[in-house]
Parts: structure tokens; sequence; C-alpha cells
């Protein structure tokens, strides 16, 4: 290469990990998600498929609702959020729960972000794409 050239830079895919027990929710998460590119996005249905999973093979981001089989996504968050192995992962979660305080409760449980069901797949996809620039950035 010559002098003063900067070598192409290699995009790097993004491994996203979905949890959601409700198949017709996780595909419009999926489709949400397909106008972003270099994302990789694997589905699970049950909240301890989806951690077996994790320990196996650590996602980039984890994007999952709130109530799940097996295994409640605010266990998940916080058996995810308070190991030094996988805390860095962002997480953003997802719910239908109307309590006034849930976006503050998923917060103290280590969740980054937070977004009320129903969701815009516009909005869900802005948030996705803030936290990968996070991710970039560190």
């Amino acid at each position: 290469m010559p002098k003063g050239e900067r070598a192409p830079e290699m995009s790097k895919t993004i491994q996203v990990y979905v949890v959601e027990d409700s198949p017709t929710q996780a595909l419009g998460v999926k489709r949400a998600l397909l106008q972003l590119s270099d994302l990789r996005v694997t589905i699970f249905h049950d909240g301890l498929e989806a951690y077996r999973a994790i320990l196996a093979h650590k996602p980039d981001l984890l994007l999952m609702d709130l109530i799940l089989p097996s295994l409640h996504g605010m266990a998940l968050c916080r058996l995810l959020k308070f190991h030094l192995d996988y805390k860095q992962i962002p997480i953003l979660i997802f719910s239908s729960i109307t309590e006034s305080d849930i976006a503050d409760q998923v917060k103290a449980a280590g969740a980054d972000d937070f977004l009320a069901k129903p969701f815009d797949p516009a909005e869900l996809a802005r948030r996705v794409q803030a936290l990968v620039a996070e991710l970039a950035r560190a």
C-alpha cells in the first residue's frame, strides 16, 4: 500500500440476540432491524434458552421482552449485568407492562434502554442504532 493511504475499513457484523416469546412479535423486531446494515439477528423464544446461548457465544447486543418463559427478562438482565464477563453487553428491554415505573425498574436491573410495546419499528431501529454506535466507540 502506498505511503499515506489507509486500508479500507472492514465493517464488523454485530451479533444481536432477540428474546421474544411471541413468534409474531419476534419477526416484527427482526423486520425492524433489517433496515440496519451489518447486523446478524438470532431469535430465542425462551429466557433460559437465551441465557444458555449467551454463555456459549456472547452476543454484541441483546434485545428482549420482559415477560419470558423459564427465565424472566428482568432476572436475565440482572444475571448478565452483574457478571464480569457479560456486563458490557448492551441490553434493550421492551414490554407491554403498563406500570408507571417499569422503565425505572428495568434500568435499575441494568438495562441500557427500555421501549414500551407496542413500539414503532423505526423507533426500535433508532434505539438499536444508538446502542451499536456506543459499541463502536467502546
